[in-house]
């Protein structure tokens, strides 16, 4: 699991990785399912970062194997208005800087 969460991902850095997951599963689509319901947390003490979670709807006869439930990826993408990100997490766009990003100290999982 990669702990960088890319701030002020260009649209094409996004194409790129949606063809790089397509290149290298080409057995498999993507799909876009919609998100519902999202809980939202703050940092705590013992989790120094903001936590969203949610649940991605799949309509009931759209697999057709229990299989697919264990054989996926799954990366997303967020729309956040610029007012709400900290100014050192931005792209100084006068220096063409490349996104910022972030380490996140999120706990590894298997």
């Amino acid at each position: 699991m990669s702990r960088v969460c890319h701030i002020n991902a260009s649209p094409g850095q996004i194409k790129q990785i949606a063809e790089t997951i397509k290149g290298a599963n080409p057995d498999s689509l993507l799909v876009l399912p919609p998100v519902n319901p999202i809980s939202v947390y703050s940092p705590t003490k013992k989790k120094k970062y903001h936590r969203i979670t949610v649940e991605l709807v799949i309509p009931e006869g759209a697999l057709n194997s229990s299989a697919a439930l264990t054989d996926f990826g799954v990366f997303a993408v967020l729309r956040i208005p610029e007012k709400h990100i900290s100014e050192q997490y931005l792209t100084d766009k006068k220096k063409g800087e490349d996104t910022a990003n972030a380490e996140t100290e999120t706990p590894q999982t298997t």
